[in-house]
């Protein structure tokens, strides 16, 4: 019986099951021997560990742990612990296609956001998620907006790197070192959110997801500047769309992927027709376009660790317009794995995802042809043009809110847009109109 006990407490429960096959096969006797307040009294003095169920039916014990051993769900103390669910994610992403990883075969974005997750949790110093709460949530968000921006020094290897980070708050209130921006302190929520979420979706664990929309409290990751940036006139338009990029496909290919450069071609263009921000098309993957009814959709989202989005409201669907799909996008996407990206030539920047080097391309490239600095332009410029082509008409209201991904004051739209809603949304969609501008524009075959 001890031997028993020792290996249920150890969580070996192969002995454990191997101790009970033989006493039921060797000791009648010494099945009889112990009496039942012996037994009791035993079990008083030597309890089983916290939250392990002992079940005095041998073989429903011997049941459950031939169950244990052959199930993959979150049953065990162990496996509601952050970080067992943070080394099965890692593993779900290292065997993903199509996923940036090292040498080593190792996902950098889910390393990354792993970090981030972990430390979110040791600053709230609970690492069992069915236990985490809101109240969790707001003080790892409190703390993260005191976390000093240190350094590596030797000075601050023996300040900070020689404690735990949970302590290193309180180590700044002496150092008095920066703290972390806003937008970081919103990376640290979404990417914990990301853990969250994936849980939810892949283990029948009752926990819910208290950094959803929390990072929204934080100002979020701004991938993105709305305010004082100039729409595009009609002449800049013509001037834009009559480069040799788009007249005759004059793309060239990433100098060390040699893959052509397709989002030179294509970001622009969905820009104007869907007012899109710069990441949110950047970003996108085969499986953000989605099929539906016979309407071709963007679904936006940030449920991949390396996706952002600015705030909730972000989280939309924008019917594709007509003109993109005469212009090849839907051939374009088409031979593309879904986890794929329509732009695998840009690479991912923790600040800007991965519109930094197009946005840095857009500005070179085009300042040639428009004074884009002086007149408070770039490329984000699209977006308010697309936007002014309701506002001309007095339209700017709930549905085009909804497209834009504003504030909606009077109609809500599930973000994933039933029937009816496409419908709605590309009736709107469909009354953006920049024909004359792009007549020149040669369609992508």
């Amino acid at each position: 019986m001890l031997e028993a006990r020792n290996s249920l407490e150890c969580f070996d429960f192969s002995r454990f099951s191997e101790v009970l096959k033989a006493l039921r096969k060797n000791a009648v006797e010494s099945l009889t021997v112990v009496a039942p307040d012996e037994c009791f009294e035993e079990f008083e003095q030597h309890p089983p560990l916290k939250n392990i169920a002992v079940d005095t039916s041998a073989d429903i014990t011997t049941s459950k742990v031939n169950e244990r051993e052959g199930s993959t769900g979150a049953e065990s103390a162990s496996e509601v612990d952050i970080r067992w669910y943070c080394e099965q994610y890692q593993t779900h992403r290292n065997n993903k296609l199509g996923v940036r990883k090292n040498s080593e075969g190792v996902a950098l974005e889910a390393q990354k956001t792993i970090e981030m997750c972990l430390l979110v949790h040791e600053l709230i110093g609970v690492h069992d998620i069915t236990q985490i709460n809101v109240t969790h949530a707001d003080h790892a968000l409190s703390q993260l907006r005191q976390f000093p921006k240190v350094s590596n020094s030797k000075i601050n290897n023996k300040r900070f790197h020689a404690f735990p980070k949970h302590q290193w708050v309180k180590i700044n209130q002496g150092a008095g070192l920066e703290v972390i921006s806003e937008s970081t302190v919103g990376r640290y929520i979404e990417k914990t959110s990301t853990i969250y979420s994936w849980i939810r979706d892949n283990f029948p664990i009752q926990s819910i997801n208290p950094f959803c929309g929390l990072a929204s409290k934080s100002g979020g990751p701004v991938l993105d500047e709305e305010d004082n940036v100039a729409s595009f006139s009609k002449n800049d338009l013509v001037k834009i769309f009559s480069q040799p990029i788009f007249t005759e496909h004059k793309i060239k290919r990433h100098y060390t992927k040699r893959i052509p450069k397709y989002s030179q071609y294509w970001m622009p263009l969905i820009a104007l027709l869907s007012g899109m921000r710069p990441n949110e098309i950047a970003q996108l993957k085969r499986k953000d376009c989605v099929l539906r009814d016979d309407i071709l959709f963007f679904q936006l989202s940030n449920q991949d660790e390396d996706q952002s989005l600015k705030n909730k409201r972000a989280r939309r669907a924008i019917p594709v317009h007509s003109k993109l799909i005469e212009l090849g996008f839907e051939r374009f996407i088409e031979p593309l794995a879904s986890d794929e990206r329509l732009f695998p030539e840009l690479s991912y920047s923790n600040k800007e995802g991965y519109y930094k080097s197009f946005g840095e391309w857009f500005k070179r490239y085009f300042s040639s042809y428009i004074d884009l600095t002086g007149e408070g332009k770039r490329f984000y410029s699209f977006r308010h043009t697309f936007i002014d082509q309701f506002k001309q008409r007095g339209s700017i209201a709930a549905v085009p809110a909804s497209i834009v991904g504003h504030k909606n004051g009077s109609i809500t739209y599930d973000a994933y847009g039933s029937k009816a809603d496409l419908a709605t949304l590309r009736n709107y969609i469909e009354t953006v109109k920049f024909d004359e501008v792009l007549k020149k524009v040669k369609p992508l075959k």
